[in-house]
């Protein structure tokens, strides 16, 4: 009985966090973020809050160089796939992303980012993993930085989001061990 007046009350705070967060769930993610309902396919289901209100635009100093291209989708994308690789068979999970702070810094001028230790990228998301039977097995909110994004391993890695998308790697592999 505990258990499942936990799970009920995780599952109202989830959704009203979701609610408050501006997450879009019933409608299109905003214009912005490149994206309609796809992200909802599948056992892992991905919302964004609007990309307008993140850190990464908000605080830039280039804030509509900071709003261009398709990088919350993609950040999406990239957490929908590897949360499904790891995800148990029948498991479901819906996963937040509240807010983003990119590596690095656009300049005003030209747009370029500029990879500096104080720049470090951050991401606040919020998540609920189901198993089969719909039961609760894990809920929370997390932020995800990593302060010395500079200092890791010398890589070709070209990707533009590549210390983002290893926040996100790094947050799945505690939340969702390999079998």
């Amino acid at each position: 009985m505990e258990r499942n007046a936990r799970s009920l009350l995780s599952v109202s705070l989830f959704t009203a966090t979701l609610a408050l967060s501006g997450a879009a769930l019933a409608g299109q993610p905003p214009a912005s973020a490149l994206a309609g309902p796809a992200m909802q396919a599948g056992p892992v289901e991905v919302y964004w809050a609007e990309p307008s209100t993140f850190s990464e635009v908000r605080l830039s100093m280039n804030p509509r160089a900071a709003l261009q291209g398709d990088w919350v989708s993609r950040l999406a994308n990239h957490v929908r796939d590897e949360a499904e690789h790891r995800l148990p068979a029948g498991d479901r999970m819906e996963i937040v992303i509240k807010d983003v702070d990119r590596a690095g810094e656009l300049t005003p001028i030209h747009g370029t980012r500029v990879m500096r230790e104080l720049t470090a990228p951050m991401i606040k998301l919020s998540y609920v993993h189901r198993d089969a039977s719909g039961e609760v097995v894990d809920y929370g909110e997390r932020t995800l930085r990593d302060l010395s994004y500079l200092h890791g391993p010398a890589s070709v890695d070209l990707d533009p989001l590549r210390y983002e998308k290893r926040l996100i790697d790094r947050w799945l592999s505690q939340a969702l061990p390999a079998a």
